[in-house]
């Protein structure tokens, strides 16, 4: 699967020159539970606000997430898409992505 740049094949991204592991961590706590804010995807994956919201803007330009829109986006709900979801169960059935 072929996403900004990056390559989604065996369950990992690459392709990114930074940031894969980051925009991982934001796809597998949305596969374990959504939606979630923007907050609270930072508490999951152990990052700052303002490092989820950059990477959820690739995520979304890729088709990988939606952001709600809420007032300064504190209240955003952020939701797999479908491509979000396959690209993030591929991730999760392969043993060299695991952390």
């Amino acid at each position: 699967m072929q996403v900004l740049g990056a390559v989604v094949s065996s369950g990992v991204m690459t392709g990114y020159r930074t940031g894969a592991e980051t925009r991982r961590r934001i796809l597998r706590a949305l596969l374990a539970l959504e939606p979630r804010t923007i907050r609270g995807l930072a508490d999951a994956a152990n990052k700052d606000y303002s490092t989820i919201a950059h990477h959820l803007r690739g995520l979304e330009s890729d088709g990988l997430v939606t952001v709600g829109r809420a007032r300064g986006r504190l209240g955003a709900k952020v939701r797999l898409t479908t491509a979000g979801k396959s690209a993030a169960q591929m991730m999760e059935k392969s043993p060299e992505t695991a952390s």
